[in-house]
């Protein structure tokens, strides 16, 4: 659910946020959910659960990155697109949580 009032937004800070150098892959949420919860096997997340989270409350992501370029970069870079997409498109939000699932 996005509290944007733009229904694509989710999708757009997902791609945006795949294409940062050094993020490997952006988690869907219920991949995530299935593994913090010891899942034997993956199955794949329904599709309501988008890999970026927008809601009044701010921003949230789960990522996987390369292990080239060090962690806290990636994380500053995606921290920065997310920021200056948001303010294009004249969105503000008190926080952006970027999460680091796997590293390498």
């Amino acid at each position: 659910m996005t509290g944007s009032g733009r229904p694509d937004l989710e999708a757009e800070l997902a791609t945006l946020v795949g294409a940062v150098p050094g993020v490997e892959q952006v988690y869907r949420r219920g991949v995530v959910r299935a593994a913090a919860a010891g899942a034997r096997r993956l199955v794949g997340a329904a599709a309501a659960d988008a890999p970026v989270e927008v809601s009044r409350d701010g921003v949230t992501m789960t990522i996987a990155v390369d292990g080239i370029r060090p962690t806290v970069e990636v994380v500053h870079a995606v921290h920065d697109a997310v920021m200056e997409h948001l303010t294009q498109v004249g969105l503000a939000v008190p926080v952006i949580v970027v999460r680091v699932g796997r590293i390498g």
